[in-house]
C-alpha cells in the first residue's frame, strides 16, 4: 500500500519552534511520513532532530539534503544522529541540486553522477562506523571514523533523480528515488530507468522505494489557490535538470514563453507566465478540503509512487494555522 507523507514547512514560513507540534499534527492525522526539503530557510538535519522526539510512528526524511551544502562525512554523521534519535525511522534523501544552489554554498556544479556515487559511498562509509578512505573524482575523504557505538539501524538512502543516469544509478547505490515536479507519464519513465539499475546492480527492483512529491494548496479560492503555486512552478522552471523533464513532458512552449517573460521583466514576470493550463498538468492542487486531494493521488500511485510526498504551499497570511486547518482535515478522512 502507498504511504501518502506530509512535507512540513515546505515554504519555510512557518516558526521553527511550531515545527515539532505540526509533526505530531501530521502523525496524529496518520501520514506515514514527515519530510523537510532544503533551499535557503529553515534546516532540515534541525527540524528533523526536534520533531523526533515530538513523534512516536511516522518516518522521518530529508527530502533533499543537498550534497554540496554538508560534507558526506558531516551527512553521515547527521543521519547517524537522526536516527538514533528517530529510533530507525530517519530515511536520508539526498540530491545533486543545481550550479544555483552549489554556488550558495561555495561549490561547484561539475559531474553530478560522480559527485552522488562519491558522496552516497562516504556517508555509508561513515554512517558504519568504518574508516573512511575514498578518491573519488568529485568527493574525497580520509581518516575519519564515527566516534561511540555504531548506528544500531540501517541507513536507507533515497537518492533525488529525474533523467536517466540519475535514476538508473539510483537503482544501483540507494534504496530508492525522490521525484519532483513530474507527470504521471513521466514518473513511468523514471520508474523504469531505477528499475533497471537495481536489477544491472542484482537487486529486486520491486524492493526500490519511489517517493514523488505532489504540491497543494489549501483555499475556498481557487484563483488565490493557483497564484501561491505559481511562484514554485517559476522557479523551477529555470533551474537544469527540471527544464530537461518538463521538455520531455510536452511543456517546452510553456518553458519558453517563462524564460522570455524573466528576460524582459524578471521573476514576478515569469510568475505571472506560468498559466492555468500549465497548472493543471503538473503536481500542483488547490482544493478547498483535503478530502479533494486524495482521489487526485491516485494517477501517481498508478505510475508507480510507493510513497506520496505532500507539500503543502501556503495561501494566506498564517501558514501555521494553514498547515492545523490542513492536518485537522486530513486526519478526519
Amino acid at each position: 500500500m502507498t504511504a501518502i507523507d506530509f512535507e512540513i514547512d515546505a515554504a519555510g514560513t512557518v516558526p521553527a519552534a511550531e515545527l515539532p507540534v505540526l509533526a505530531r499534527r501530521a502523525e496524529e492525522a496518520g501520514f506515514g511520513g514527515i519530510w523537510k526539503g532544503e533551499t535557503n530557510n529553515r534546516d532540515p538535519v534541525a527540524v528533523l532532530a526536534a520533531c523526533a522526539p515530538a513523534t512516536r510512528t511516522v518516518q522521518l526524511g530529508s527530502a533533499i539534503l543537498h550534497m554540496l551544502a554538508r560534507s558526506p562525512v558531516a551527512a553521515g554523521m547527521a543521519a547517524a544522529t537522526l536516527n538514533e534519535l528517530a529510533d530507525g525511522r530517519f530515511v536520508l534523501g539526498l540530491g545533486v541540486a543545481n550550479p544555483t544552489l552549489a554556488a550558495w554554498h561555495g561549490g561547484r556544479f561539475a559531474r553530478p553522477l560522480s559527485m552522488a556515487r562519491d558522496y552516497v559511498a562516504i556517508v555509508r562509509q561513515t554512517y558504519a562506523g568504518e574508516r573512511v578512505d575514498w578518491d573519488g573524482a568529485a568527493f574525497r575523504g580520509h581518516d575519519f571514523r564515527l566516534g561511540g557505538a555504531r548506528p544500531r539501524h540501517p541507513l536507507r538512502i533515497l537518492l533525488a533523480a529525474l533523467g536517466p543516469r540519475m535514476s538508473r544509478l539510483a537503482g544501483q547505490i540507494a534504496e530508492g528515488v525522490i521525484i519532483n515536479m513530474a507527470t504521471p507519464a513521466a514518473i513511468r519513465e523514471i520508474v523504469g530507468w531505477v528499475r533497471e539499475g537495481a536489477e544491472a546492480a542484482d537487486k529486486n527492483p520491486q524492493d526500490i522505494e519511489v517517493a514523488v512529491k505532489v504540491r497543494v494548496a489549501l483555499s475556498d479560492d481557487p484563483v488565490a489557490g493557483r497564484n501561491a503555486l505559481r511562484p514554485t512552478v517559476a522557479a523551477y522552471c529555470r533551474a537544469p535538470g527540471y527544464r530537461e523533464l518538463l521538455v520531455r513532458s510536452g511543456f517546452g512552449p510553456d518553458l519558453e514563453r517563462i524564460e522570455e517573460a524573466w528576460r524582459h521583466g524578471g521573476f514576478g514576470a515569469a510568475i505571472r507566465a506560468v498559466d492555468d493550463s500549465m497548472l493543471a498538468r503538473l503536481p500542483a492542487f488547490v482544493v478547498g478540503h483535503p478530502a479533494e486531494l486524495r482521489p487526485r493521488l491516485d494517477e501517481y500511485i498508478d505510475a508507480g509512487a510507493t510513497r506520496i510526498l505532500v507539500p503543502l504551499i501556503p495561501v494566506a497570511g498564517d501558514p501555521a494555522a494553514e498547515t492545523e486547518r490542513f492536518l485537522a482535515g486530513w486526519g478526519a478522512l
